[in-house]
């Protein structure tokens, strides 16, 4: 029997092969002539933008459904067998990756903007977006955080982001009068926290009270599509709240042992800078 994640992934090429299918007017199950096309659409950078390897992916999701449907094997067509051979020996192809999506600071500002603050989950989700993208944390960072991770002082906060290793566990500061600090006091203020409680929680449907249950990763990434179709950003995930790479995050941090911040150990990103809030 496959994994989940293979029928995940056969699901997913098959409803983008759909979806392109219907936009050009072919039939799915009987377009065998028109895979060698939608193999080249895949790696145009006008189209699907996609590696050599994701689009073999797939070429092989389309035809195993294909084959399972009792359909004939689309491997024998010519036209499907010389897109494929171009694009397994096309070396820009190979080199080419797809860059993750990551909001910028604006964009931040105008999700954040569209949330209720009326409601528990909505000052949830405005402390979680802000804070990761301030400290450009996973989401596996995200709900592992508790209370005891978090300090108050009088004019700012500091939040120890733990990370896979030691090499990745650094300190956020925030700032008063920044919207990233305004944010996560008012989510504090609606938890009667513990230390050992986590800060991001799961919500009840009715939106009236607040549990104990940390959000898992999957929890983040909905929230995070959620908020980004609210305002018409279109598909997001929770790496999207990266604001830079792992490997320029683990460049600005400072020496083990340092008091320097992880926001002022470098030069702040384009997307990554502060503003304060009028």
């Amino acid at each position: 029997m496959p994994k989940v994640s293979t029928e995940r992934t056969r699901a997913s090429a098959w409803q983008s092969w759909e979806s392109w299918c219907s936009l050009h007017d072919y039939e799915p199950f009987g377009a065998r002539t028109a895979l060698a096309e939608y193999l080249q659409w895949l790696v145009d950078p006008y189209g699907g933008k996609l590696g050599a390897s994701s689009a073999n992916l797939a070429y092989w999701a389309v035809r195993s459904t294909l084959i399972h449907s009792g359909w004939r094997d689309p491997a024998r067509d010519p036209a499907v067998t010389v897109a494929l051979t171009l694009i397994r020996h096309d070396d820009e192809l190979a080199g080419r990756r797809r860059r993750a999506r990551r909001f910028t600071r604006e964009e931040i500002e105008q999700i954040v903007a569209a949330i209720p603050v009326d409601s528990p989950r909505g000052l949830r989700d405005r402390a979680l977006l802000w804070l990761g993208h301030e400290g450009s944390m996973r989401a596996g960072e995200l709900t592992t955080l508790t209370w005891r991770h978090v300090a108050f002082m009088e004019f700012e906060a500091t939040v120890k982001v733990l990370g896979n290793s030691p090499r990745d566990t650094h300190t956020v500061t925030l700032y008063e009068q920044e919207e990233p600090l305004a944010a996560l006091v008012a989510w504090h203020d609606v938890r009667r926290r513990r230390d050992a409680e986590p800060v991001f929680v799961s919500i009840p449907w009715n939106d009236r009270r607040v549990s104990s249950t940390p959000l898992s990763t999957s929890d983040v990434s909905r929230i995070v599509a959620k908020r980004a179709l609210d305002v018409g950003l279109g598909r997001a995930n929770a790496s999207a709240l990266q604001s830079v790479s792992r490997r320029v995050r683990r460049a600005r941090m400072p020496p083990s042992g340092s008091d320097v911040p992880f926001r002022d150990a470098a030069p702040r990103h384009a997307g990554h800078s502060t503003s304060t809030a009028s």
